[in-house]
């Protein structure tokens, strides 16, 4: 198992981004350093430490995308996400990410 804990958001002026990346990133790393295959993710600081869900869920996926384009080692992520709010925000982001046309 590996654990995070992503920034609490303080108005987003004091590299919340980046430290929020950086739980993402070093997750991955450490899961392509331990030979697993799957990973799955909660989304990281948007409950309590109230990190916008929108910014976050960019984030989490824009990570993952430039993560996993370079390390075909991980076969499978998930994003466990609390309710159909949260999953529909995530599916729009990753579709605006990848490209992909919402008239589709």
């Amino acid at each position: 198992m590996i654990h995070t804990v992503g920034p609490v958001y303080q108005g987003g002026g004091r590299g919340e981004a980046a430290l929020l990346k950086s739980a993402y990133l070093e997750s991955l790393k450490l899961a392509s350093a331990r030979g697993l295959k799957s990973l799955s993710f909660p989304a990281i600081s948007t409950g309590v430490y109230a990190y916008p869900v929108r910014e976050a869920a960019r984030i989490a996926l824009k990570t993952a995308i430039d993560y996993l384009r370079e390390h075909s080692d991980i076969e499978r992520l998930h994003y466990v996400l609390f309710g159909q709010k949260m999953f529909d925000v995530f599916a729009e982001e990753m579709k605006k990410l990848i490209g992909v046309d919402k008239e589709r």
